[in-house]
């Protein structure tokens, strides 16, 4: 019996190891790049609890699974393992299902207003619907949620806190059950007692909102209860996802691990918890720290148009030297964080303000910030139109090659394309988190689209080819199938970078003059956001700008005065690469495409 159970447990490892290997190709492939930031953070030992936050569904688990040197157990929704996909993967990966109140919320009836604290009802059965500690959440304001903590009547009940701003007569309400979430506290506590490491994203949700929704309190319930129960140290690693058109084919990724949190179990917070009169304060307190961790790996914004503002300020600010995908990242934090501490203050609003105008100008050209001071425009007739041909020829090379592939495994490209925006249609209605039409589901469902779709297909030609050719030519057929996708998948990228770079060169040599003048507004404009850097940074301290990351920009910043012209004859080139890779400088983030 024993032996038996041992081999069940090989043959389950085996499995579970196949569906990393899997999850390694479906992203390797799905994305240009995977940027991975702080692996040293990560204890190799231990109970850890890794929080992340969730802007693309599936594919955060997917990212987090593939480049963590831990093998985390994540939470799941119950509502997931509908899907039996899903499901079958869940099982192999010992996610622990959690049921969210959400998923079972109902429309309640009759209709409220609210007063302070008290709601009253037209039509409405509180005493038959609701019970204490159930939420009570305005249908058509998602954000405004509260916990009945007294049913007076069926027309009458008391909040815990009031809503804001109050509800005016005629609101339709849904009812957020109260869940018992023991099971699930239990399972993770024994997981945790065990060394083994759990994944959870505390917003709860997956969302495609440019800021983080409020955390739940279960992350902190988590790591709280065993420490207390198992007596044990849990680390809590923040996580931060970055996408960069992550919901597009070979987008960008950036994955950093943040310093962690130690929930030790002789701890002040540890001994609230004990004390049931306290348990609910320590687990606000910890959830706070949780979220400022999170912030610190993390981008957050109000909307996508003041987070395309700190990008292009980023990008003026940067030095024309190469920098790391690290630099590369904590600039962009530090350029998030201080814009948010400082926007209330007039030389910020000044700069925002003149930073948006020279983005209009670069949305209007169709270029990006790089490429104005690249010098195309001031090019001899002779050196550009020899640079275009050279370009032309090298294009139409690299979509010569990529045919045969793209070709073969286009119905799979556009189904999967198709079936995810359709989805993502389909969601956004019922879902209160989606800002930007759901975007956030729109890569989940290409993957596993084309996941499945791109080797049924080859299955189908190799068994065109055993057919006609025979089994030898099959097998052949059968191995060489994906090595030529993916190769003209690579080909095809490239070859629709350089005609990117294509158009970009006509327009920066048609309007030589207005772009003269565009790369003088430019210079202004980035030596008045340095002086304001270091201004701010010298008024605020590290809270604003991290003085490793100052020493940094000094010394790039010297380094390219040094270079002088050196560096502006060969930054387009070795910029459009990092864009390609970094497409940070993407300048067409909008709400309606940089989710899509």
């Amino acid at each position: 019996m024993a032996a038996g159970n041992r081999l069940l447990d090989y043959v389950g490892e085996f499995m579970r190891w196949g569906v990393f290997l899997i999850f390694r190709i479906l992203i390797f492939v799905f994305f240009n790049d995977v940027e991975v930031i702080g692996q040293q953070n990560i204890p190799k030992t231990g109970a850890v609890l890794f929080v992340g936050n969730h802007h693309n569904q599936f594919v955060d688990v997917l990212v987090m699974l593939s480049h963590c040197s831990r093998t985390p157990a994540f939470i799941i929704a119950a509502a997931s393992l509908r899907r039996k996909v899903i499901a079958l993967f869940a099982y192999l990966l010992r996610c622990i299902p959690v049921v969210r109140p959400r998923d079972i919320a109902v429309v309640g009836a009759g209709t409220v207003s609210s007063e302070d604290c008290h709601v009253h009802g037209t039509g409405t059965h509180f005493t038959t619907d609701l019970m204490v500690g159930d939420e009570l959440m305005a249908h058509s304001r998602p954000q405004m949620r509260a916990r009945v903590v007294e049913i007076v009547s069926d027309t009458e009940l008391v909040l815990a806190e009031p809503l804001d701003p109050p509800l005016p007569a005629g609101f339709v309400y849904k009812i957020y059950k109260r869940v018992d979430q023991g099971n699930v506290f239990s399972k993770v506590w024994d997981e945790l007692g065990t060394g083994n490491s759990i994944g959870i994203f505390p917003e709860g949700s997956s969302h495609d909102r440019p800021n983080m929704l409020p955390l739940q309190p279960g992350v902190a319930l988590m790591a709280l209860g065993a420490a207390a129960t198992k007596n044990i140290p849990v680390k809590i690693v923040p996580c931060g996802l970055t996408y960069f058109s992550g919901h597009r084919f070979r987008g960008h990724v950036i994955v950093e691990y943040g310093r962690p949190l130690t929930v030790d179990p002789d701890e002040t917070y540890t001994n609230m918890y004990k004390d049931p009169a306290q348990r609910r304060q320590a687990c606000n307190l910890l959830l706070t720290d949780i979220k400022v961790a999170i912030e610190k790996v993390t981008l957050n914004l109000p909307t996508y148009e003041a987070l395309q503002k700190v990008y292009l300020a980023r990008s003026l600010y940067q030095p024309d030297t190469r920098i790391s995908s690290a630099t590369f990242q904590k600039l962009n934090q530090r350029f998030a964080t201080g814009f948010d501490m400082c926007k209330d203050r007039p030389e910020v609003q000044a700069m925002y303000h003149d930073v948006s105008k020279y983005y209009k100008k670069l949305k209007y050209y169709g270029i990006r910030d790089y490429q104005v001071a690249s010098g195309t425009h001031k090019l001899s007739t002779g050196a550009f139109v020899w640079l275009i041909l050279k370009r032309l020829l090298v294009f139409a090379i690299l979509m010569i090659l990529s045919s045969p592939g793209c070709i073969i495994n286009l119905p799979a490209g556009a189904a999967a394309r198709f079936y995810a925006h359709l989805q993502a249609r389909r969601a956004a209605p019922n879902d209160p988190n989606a800002m930007y039409g759901g975007k956030d589901i729109i890569a989940s469902y290409k993957i596993i689209v084309a996941g499945f779709g791109v080797p049924m297909l080859n299955g189908i030609y190799c068994l065109i080819a055993w057919y006609i050719w025979g089994f030898k030519y099959g097998l052949l057929m059968l191995a060489y199938l994906p090595i030529l996708g993916y190769t003209s998948v690579c080909l095809l990228e490239r070859g629709l970078g350089e005609w990117k770079l294509i158009k970009v060169m006509f327009t920066l040599k048609t309007s030589r003059a207005e772009m003269h003048n565009l790369e003088q507004k430019r210079n202004r404009l980035r030596k008045r956001l340095r002086a304001l850097v270091k201004q701010l940074s010298e008024e605020l301290g590290e809270d604003f700008w991290d003085t490793r990351l100052t020493a940094e920009m000094n010394e790039s910043f010297a380094r390219e005065e040094k270079m002088g012209g050196e560096a502006r004859h060969t930054k387009l080139r070795w910029r459009h690469k990092q864009y390609r890779k970094l497409s940070g400088d993407d300048l067409a983030l909008s709400s309606s495409d940089v989710m899509q």
